[in-house]
């Protein structure tokens, strides 16, 4: 049970683009189309860092947020990284502060 009514997490599109892992993949894997490879399932750690990154910047695009660069940063609700952590763990149990503004870039410096 969430603490929260009413919780973004709660939201169908959240549910829809970030809890389904399917269609995660699709938006990694668009992103990933610019020359760099998809990792494999296998490679847990990669995988899961990729499909976390994804999750934060489908959310951004979600709420259609926008007005971020360097020098103009913000945390994601604690809700959001919580759950996004449940669903693609860091298999050592380590993660980055997720700020806003460097996700847009992220995804192509996982690889």
């Amino acid at each position: 049970m969430r603490d929260c009514k009413n919780c973004v997490i709660e939201m169908q599109q959240f549910i829809n683009c970030i809890e389904n892992v399917h269609s995660l993949e699709l938006s990694a894997s668009n992103a990933c189309n610019k020359g760099k490879s998809f990792p494999d399932k296998g490679e847990v750690e990669k995988y899961n860092k990729l499909l976390r990154h994804t999750a934060y910047r489908t959310f951004l695009l979600i709420l259609n947020f926008r007005g971020l660069g360097t020098g103009k940063r913000s945390r994601l609700p604690s809700c959001v990284e919580k759950r996004v952590r449940e669903l693609y763990p860091s298999s050592n149990g380590h993660y980055a502060v997720c700020w806003i503004s460097c996700l847009m870039d992220s995804i192509s410096s996982i690889h």
